[in-house]
């Protein structure tokens, strides 16, 4: 009687680890199926709201657009963590109007949070000769 309720409980136990082991893989298939579904709902709500706009976000490398002899203004980031410095514009343009504007844009981008605690925003300036 007694071996034959360790093969039962062998049977069950292995049963079990098998039932775990398959929701276990089920689960984290369904996870990274949110995962997924998340990432590319967030993507296409960025480009939704960027795609009315004239602006295109991107990282700027240092010969990039900072450097055209044409343009006098730029848009600086202000604030910031202690000891952050933004010597550089983000971006440049041909007039203060355009500067000003992307400036506006990029405000927008800001969560509340960023705002006030760490005093982030961005300004328009002209580019010194």
């Amino acid at each position: 009687m007694e071996m034959k309720d360790s093969l039962i409980g062998r049977i069950q136990n292995k049963q079990f680890s098998e039932l775990k082991e398959e929701m276990t893989s089920l689960v984290a298939k369904k996870i990274a199926n949110r995962i997924q579904a998340a990432k590319e709902t967030a993507i296409k709500k960025i480009n939704e709201n960027f795609e009315d706009s004239k602006y295109e976000i991107k990282a700027l490398t240092e010969e990039d657009e900072t450097s055209d002899p044409t343009h006098t203004h730029g848009v600086w980031m202000k604030g910031g963590r202690i000891g952050e410095k933004h010597n550089k514009p983000m971006k440049t343009f041909g007039s203060h109007e355009e500067a000003k504007e992307y400036a506006k844009q990029m405000r927008k981008t800001l969560s509340p949070g960023e705002k006030k605690y760490y005093g982030l925003g961005f300004e328009a300036k002209p580019l010194k000769k």
